[in-house]
């Protein structure tokens, strides 16, 4: 991991609290600390939605870890989506195919001037308008 801001997709943010996967939880819990340390990480409103929304109704988190979980997000603070990140989104989603939601994850990386978006659920590899996707689990 070289220098930059980096973007961290829901699906990290579910993994480092879920206990089911204890392995990818290990290597997110670590990604984020060490983005979170180095004043390099970079998430969204719509990330932090997501997040809580599959923390309640998948992994059974209460409503206090939940804050806990939530303040160092929002401390940061997260990048708030506008229109312009919707017209990027909708411009990334009919050029590469990728669905709304995670072409508005797209748009927010790329908007922040990130240079990794971490993601499990994209393409590793691709880089698009200079942000490279990189799954973490894939080693």
């Amino acid at each position: 991991m070289s220098g930059g801001k980096c973007f961290l997709d829901t699906n990290i943010l579910v993994y480092a609290a879920d206990q089911h996967f204890p392995e990818k939880r290990k290597i997110a819990i670590s990604l984020i600390d060490s983005l979170y340390q180095s004043e390099r990480l970079v998430v969204s409103t719509q990330v932090i939605r997501e997040f809580c929304n599959a923390a309640i109704k998948k992994l059974g988190v209460n409503e206090q870890s939940l804050r806990l979980f939530t303040n160092m997000y929002y401390d940061l603070p997260p990048f708030q989506e506008s229109k312009k990140t919707l017209m990027h989104a909708l411009k990334i989603y009919r050029q590469y195919q990728y669905s709304l939601y995670d072409s508005l994850i797209l748009a927010s990386a790329i908007e922040t001037g990130c240079v990794v978006l971490y993601s499990e659920d994209l393409q590793n590899g691709q880089i698009i308008e200079g942000t490279k996707i990189t799954d973490p689990f894939n080693h």
